[in-house]
């Protein structure tokens, strides 16, 4: 299986995000969205992965390996936000999505999510603050 099960686990990964992490978590109740890709207007806070990068096990005929993502949390003040809660409100989700893929078996073939490393900050704008989280998952047979 391997490589062939990149998009079952990329699907199976937004739809754990969507129900685990983004549904009503939003500071007004709302829904964060979940993408896999760069958004133009994007929403105020929204979620997304990426960087799904795939490495053959070294063996001959490799019908395993690992799979490398990131999972990306956005924010921006909105009317009456400040630089500060918008840090703290992506700091809380970032909390929410390691705790959703901690230990999690996304496909039968595959082994359990492993975290790798986070780190989140403001940009080159304060306003905007950015988290990533980076993960490694085995997809074998």
């Amino acid at each position: 299986m391997g490589l062939e099960t990149k998009p079952a686990f990329q699907a199976a990964l937004i739809a754990r995000l969507r129900a685990g992490v983004a549904l009503g978590a939003a500071a007004d109740g709302g829904d964060i969205p979940v993408r896999d890709r760069p958004m133009e207007n994007a929403p105020l806070l929204y979620i997304r992965v990426d960087g799904f990068n795939y490495v053959d096990a070294q063996v001959k005929n490799a019908k395993e390996g690992l799979l490398f993502f990131n999972v990306h949390v956005f924010a921006q003040p909105g009317n009456d936000a400040g630089a500060a809660s918008v840090g703290a409100e992506v700091s809380r989700i970032q909390v929410s999505v390691l705790a959703a893929l901690e230990d999690w078996r996304a496909l039968e073939s595959s082994g359990l999510v492993i975290h790798k490393n986070s780190k989140d900050g403001a940009g080159d704008d304060p306003a905007h603050h950015h988290a990533i989280s980076r993960f490694s998952i085995y997809l074998g047979e």
